[in-house]
């Protein structure tokens, strides 16, 4: 990436000093280093399960259902016997606008998810098989300054994570559920973006265009580590649960290919047409580490009344700093906040409601500059159960607001603001042995 970079502040075109910005946008957000990656527990666009959704990911106190398995597997203690779990997360209509730069518009992202829960011993397993997160997302400017005739940028890129785990839950007496997990986590990347600018007036070698494309794809491979516990302190069956977890992860691999070509064109005599010439550009294989910083959640559900519970999640995610590709990489501590609200109209209908912050950490290294967006967001959902299963759907709508600093004409950090909103749908069911 600070390779990239580099090709990019090193072109002499003399374009629009807001187009020089544009670029070096692209380079800090659409291209960001492969140790850049966030983790996706750290700012996750998807809460796992129906229910959850519905609740805006506020499970870690109430935690009674298959994805317990996820967010507290000490509720997996006093889930039934046998429970398959399947739901699938959509998040469209995401716009992410960066000053008056450029706008990121997104395609559908899908983050399936199943869980099967079953007895074993005297506690209960579960057996995971989901995408914590999942962003697509394409621009497509066309441009025209007092130097370019006409250009064109666009950008496409994708990414995801799967993960592959196993939790278990027991209970200990006296209103104590513990719980442990551990999954493996395997995380793609891949970015695709070319230009084109047509000058003009020539180059100073005489060049009249320069047309470039660059694809990077890089693997991450991690282990997920989970604890949890769940207090009933007014008995088994009360009103009340505390719960906590805390999560951490180990990278256990990082890769990451960049490949890149460019043409520079010039005036062929006595036409109006342009011929190319292939600039040297070499191909990059990187390798290199990645931290996930932990994760301490605290949760409370209180049952009001038999048909209304309210719960209050609260995580702090932690410090971390590694050296990864020769650069220094910081991801900063953060507070992350939700509420849910459930009721239960009659047997087998309920509604929910959630409201939730998911303020970001973005990582601080050599070649980027710090930069960071918030989400806070709402979501509403509802079940419709029978003895032996169910069908739940969720709505969520988020808005992101902050600021992203980016090198300016003069080689000052400008600060530009950031703005946008996403939109998602969750819909599952669940079916009981």
């Amino acid at each position: 990436m600070s390779a990239a970079l580099d090709r990019i502040r090193a072109r002499r075109v003399r374009i629009a000093p807001s187009l020089v910005a544009f670029a070096l946008v692209f380079a800090a957000v659409a291209l960001p280093p492969t140790p850049g990656w966030g983790d996706e527990f750290h700012y996750s666009d998807v809460f796992m399960g129906p229910r959850a959704s519905g609740l805006a990911g506020t499970m870690i106190g109430l935690a009674d259902d298959p994805s317990a398995a996820y967010y507290n597997p000490a509720g997996l203690a006093r889930s039934r016997d046998t429970t398959v779990t399947v739901s699938t997360t959509a998040i469209f209509g995401k716009q992410l606008a960066i000053g008056d730069l450029f706008e990121l518009r997104s395609t559908a992202a899908f983050s399936p998810a199943g869980i099967t829960t079953t007895q074993v011993g005297d506690g209960n397993i579960a057996f995971m098989a989901l995408s914590p997160s999942s962003d697509a997302y394409q621009v497509d400017r066309r441009y025209e300054s007092d130097e370019v005739l006409s250009g064109r940028i666009n950008i496409e890129q994708a990414d995801a994570s799967y993960l592959v785990g196993v939790s278990y839950g027991l209970r200990v007496g006296r209103g104590i559920d513990l719980g442990v997990g551990v999954g493996y986590l395997y995380r793609t990347q891949s970015t695709k973006f070319s230009s084109f600018s047509r000058y003009r007036t020539p180059l100073d070698d005489g060049a009249l265009a320069v047309e470039s494309t660059q694809s990077q794809r890089g693997i991450q491979h991690g282990i997920m580590l989970l604890a949890g516990i769940l207090w009933h302190p007014l008995g088994d069956d009360g009103p009340l649960r505390v719960g906590a977890t805390l999560r951490t992860g180990i990278n256990v691999s990082t890769s990451a290919s960049l490949q890149q070509t460019s043409w520079r064109g010039y005036a062929r005599p006595g036409t109006d047409e342009l011929s190319y010439t292939r600039a040297p550009s070499p191909d990059e294989d990187r390798s290199g580490t990645s931290r996930t910083p932990p994760m301490l959640g605290l949760g409370l559900a209180w049952r009001v009344l038999p048909f209304w519970t309210l719960a209050a999640d609260l995580t702090f995610h932690g410090y971390v700093r590694y050296e990864s590709f020769g650069s220094e990489v910081v991801k900063l501590a953060t507070l992350n906040g939700s509420i849910g609200s459930e009721f239960r109209l009659r047997d087998g209908i309920a509604l929910r409601l959630g409201f939730f912050t998911n303020r970001s950490s973005a990582p601080v290294s050599a070649e980027r500059l710090a930069e960071s967006w918030d989400q806070y967001g709402g979501t509403i959902g509802g079940t419709f159960a029978r003895s032996d299963y169910e069908f739940t759907f969720a709505l969520r709508y988020a808005r992101m607001v902050g600021e992203s600093r980016v090198e300016g004409a003069e080689g000052e950090a400008v600060a530009h603001s950031v703005s946008g909103r996403d939109v998602g749908i969750v819909f599952g069911g669940s079916y009981y042995f």
